[in-house]
């Protein structure tokens, strides 16, 4: 009956499962083929790192190990929170040791069932093929999706695999005493897993409300409730970088209305020290990063103090070291380039983003602006690229990290 079960459930839903495996591969879309590029990558930072780069950390090394998708109009701009498979995850993530621990702890439980399947209970035999054949499903499509991420499916594991257990006779169950310390450590881990999973929620509720009332205008309350979720949750990045977002716009507030002529607000400090408190907390967050080149090359224009125009070059190359092929750190390098007068540098910097992305339409109208009257030619030529670039970008609806590349290059 078990097999029956098996036979008439499990494999129709895996044959189901293959269809749509096989549709996310050979459908229209061009990013279906993207699950090959994070495959690749996930490879690539896992023979980088054979120790692993932590858990959760693929996102950021995805950056430096992607490949482009060809086809598409902006070839380096898929962005992969996970390697959409779930070995692959753990793989680059704690390394080959890692691995081989996650991947005994999947298997132990249906090597038990193989192994003790002739003492399970007739009665109880079309309980334990039903539970099997979900386990056995959840972890094929495991292999391209991240299902442990996804707490809905995690929490359906757990209860076919308590169902599964449930199944064997007493006598047959592993059983394990634990002394009485590592019971005490447990309830006191549990404890502490409990406290930070309401001191999270209590961040998170106060960091939503915080960004509604930014939305509506209300800087203060925004400022009040996110520096509740720094108080409550004080390791989460994006934390400060909320409140550094805050006090740029006070600053562009107080920028506009001219009472601070000559004179740099102390909002704009604010910004550069919450967000530097930001990048402190996550060092390889691209974007972080690259805002505090932004300020930085801002501050210079303000004062004109040369050591902030290095410090935003020095941000703009640790961004590049994190993803070099992010046409948008190749545009602040040349923007402090030009600022710094090294004009032929910054246009190196252009060309390398152009030949990235080809269809960086303002990288070419910058281009063409660089060479002006001393090279018509050179201009024309880079001009030429430009409304090419723009003629294809208004036949497609474009994303928003596309949208950036065709944007006029008027007061970068």
């Amino acid at each position: 009956k078990g097999g029956a079960i098996l036979a008439g459930i499990g494999i129709p839903a895996f044959a189901l499962l293959g269809f749509r495996v096989a549709e996310r591969f050979f459908g229209p879309d061009l990013y279906n083929y993207s699950r090959w590029i994070m495959w690749k990558s996930a490879l690539r930072t896992f023979f980088d790192h054979p120790f692993g780069v932590g858990l959760g950390g693929f996102k950021y090394y995805w950056l430096a190990t992607q490949s482009p998708v060809a086809g598409a109009f902006r070839r380096y701009g898929k962005f992969a929170a996970t390697a959409h498979s779930e070995y692959l995850e753990v793989l680059s993530g704690l390394g080959a040791v890692g691995f081989l621990l996650f991947f005994a702890v999947l298997s132990y439980p249906l090597l038990l069932v193989v192994r003790n399947r002739r003492e399970i209970p007739e009665d109880q035999r079309p309980v334990a093929a039903a539970s099997a054949a979900c386990l056995v499903l959840s972890g094929g499509h495991a292999l391209f999706n991240a299902n442990f991420h996804v707490f809905g499916i995690f929490f359906l594991d757990a209860v076919m695999l308590g169902a599964l257990l449930s199944c064997f006779p007493g006598e047959s169950s592993p059983t394990v005493v634990l002394p009485c310390w590592v019971q005490r450590a447990g309830m006191i881990a549990c404890a502490a897993l409990l406290a930070a999973g309401i001191s999270t929620g209590i961040g998170a509720f106060a960091s939503d409300r915080g960004g509604s009332l930014f939305r509506a205008g209300d800087l203060a309350g925004a400022e009040r409730h996110f520096r509740l979720a720094v108080a409550v949750d004080p390791f989460r990045s994006a934390y400060p970088d909320a409140l550094s977002a805050v006090h740029y716009r006070r600053y562009l507030t107080e920028r506009a209305t001219g009472r601070y002529r000559g004179l740099i607000p102390e909002s704009f400090f604010e910004t550069l020290r919450w967000e530097d408190r930001a990048r402190s907390q996550n060092p390889r967050e691209l974007k972080y990063t690259l805002r505090l080149s932004y300020l930085f090359l801002e501050l210079y224009r303000l004062r004109r103090d040369p050591s902030d125009a290095v410090l935003a070059l020095r941000f703009a190359e640790s961004a590049l070291r994190i993803n070099p092929f992010g046409v948008e750190a190749l545009w602040t390098r040349a923007d402090i380039l030009a600022a710094l007068g090294k004009r032929d540098d910054a246009v190196k910097d252009l060309e390398k983003a152009v030949s990235v992305e080809p269809n960086f339409c303002r990288g070419y109208a910058t281009l063409a602006d660089f060479a002006g009257k001393s090279g018509q030619e050179i201009a024309s030529r880079w001009s030429a690229k430009e409304e090419e670039c723009r003629r294809r970008a208004a036949t497609l609806h474009l994303e928003e990290s596309e949208t950036w590349l065709v944007e006029s290059p008027e007061g970068r």
